[in-house]
């Protein structure tokens, strides 16, 4: 029972440390944003300028700039159109549903988006059920500039006082590494057992990594616009510019990984011959996945995830020359896409790994990426760029 306590001690103070800055936004916000209101806008009551500065606070943790700027502006515009419109027509069932069908056509009117439109849409309801007090028209513009004022904080408070981009970035993306990593020990397991189900689990997690890719794209993005803006987190910027470079070509690992792991097991199920060393060469890509992960974990050296990523196109080019298999030699080229991938994520150029590894192929971000450049520069390609080509 000791033991128990104490792990629900220590996981309750870890996921308190983790909330800490959020809590001081939050706290800040809502006291800065209720003063704005009281002692500068006059507002007797204000409600609504600590609540949106605690929303905006919310979703710019999660978000970037503008769905957050739309989160307050929607918020702004529900209040606006919900409270004149009741103070004209007077609460009611239909009043309700005309002022949410009007609040969402002022938003769209204004081109916002999703969220501006339901926040919109929302915040008229609640304005709708409240009776507004006699001679409410000036209160209703008073009480819009208060939510813009509650979210003007708040987005000021993120910026002044901002959570750490790189630290958040590296909570998504290092299990996303670990993923990838487990994923081709688990197909090297099966490849060198031929066991069909282990393959067909690992196939199953390879699928599921794709949604870790999304999100860590996103935190990258957020992360980056974060740091451009808060000047207490301009030293982060070199990093998180490196890191979005970066993705892409995790993103390729992770498409290749799964057409390994679909040929890998066809091969099994085909019972065709798995050659010696097609094997050791994805336990190299598994361990060349590791140590990118500590290298982001721990801002260190790329120098043992290339070396691996070195010897797991090694291992699968010698793999290929001991078989005459189709199956078996498109999972050693897979393997060889996954080292290529690998070895881009680090910051080499196409030129260095050329010069490391002659014919490793181009993983489909790097081609697709030439081939924007190209016409942005105007050259003539002979090339249309419609998205990524397939692999595999």
């Amino acid at each position: 029972m000791a033991l128990s306590t104490r792990s629900v001690w220590e996981a309750s103070s870890r996921r308190l440390r983790a909330a800490g800055l959020t809590i001081v936004q939050a706290s800040v916000a809502a006291m800065v944003a209720w003063s704005v209101a009281r002692f500068v806008l006059g507002q007797p009551q204000p409600v609504f300028a600590p609540l949106v500065a605690m929303s905006a606070i919310g979703v710019s943790l999660e978000r970037r700039l503008r769905p957050s700027i739309e989160m307050v502006l929607g918020v702004a515009v529900g209040i606006l159109v919900g409270d004149l419109f009741i103070a004209w027509a007077g609460p009611g069932t239909w009043q309700i549903g005309l002022v949410v069908a009007l609040a969402m056509i002022a938003s769209v009117i204004v081109r916002g988006g999703p969220i501006l439109v339901l926040q919109a849409s929302s915040t008229a309801v609640v304005i709708a059920t409240i009776l507004p007090p006699e001679g409410d028209e000036p209160f209703a513009v008073g009480r819009f500039i208060e939510a813009l004022i509650g979210g003007t904080v708040g987005l000021a408070i993120t910026v002044l006082l901002p959570a750490n981009p790189l630290r958040e970035v590296i909570r998504v993306a290092s299990p996303l590494l670990g993923g990838l990593s487990g994923t081709l020990t688990k197909l090297s397991g099966a490849l060198r057992e031929r066991d069909a189900d282990l393959a067909g689990a690992a196939l199953a997690e390879a699928h599921g990594l794709q949604v870790s890719v999304e999100q860590a794209a996103t935190t990258l993005e957020a992360g980056k616009e974060l740091a451009l803006l808060a000047p207490a987190r301009w030293g982060a910027r070199e990093t998180l510019d490196t890191l979005v470079d970066a993705i892409p070509y995790v993103d390729a690992a992770v498409r290749d990984t799964r057409v390994l792991a679909r040929q890998a097991l066809a091969a099994i199920q085909g019972g065709d011959a798995i050659p010696p060393g097609l094997d050791v060469a994805t336990d190299e890509a598994a361990i060349a996945l590791r140590a990118l992960q500590q290298s982001v974990d721990s801002g260190g050296d790329l120098a043992a995830a290339r070396a691996a990523a070195l010897r797991a196109a090694t291992a699968g080019t010698e793999a290929v020359e001991h078989t005459s298999g189709l199956l078996a030699q498109t999972v050693a080229g897979q393997i060889r896409s996954v080292a290529a991938d690998v070895l881009y994520a680090t910051g080499l150029t196409q030129q260095d790994v050329g010069d490391l590894l002659p014919g490793l192929p181009v993983p489909v971000s790097r081609r697709s990426r030439q081939r924007v450049e190209q016409v942005s520069r105007g050259g003539d390609t002979g090339e249309h760029v419609v998205g990524p080509e397939p692999q595999g």
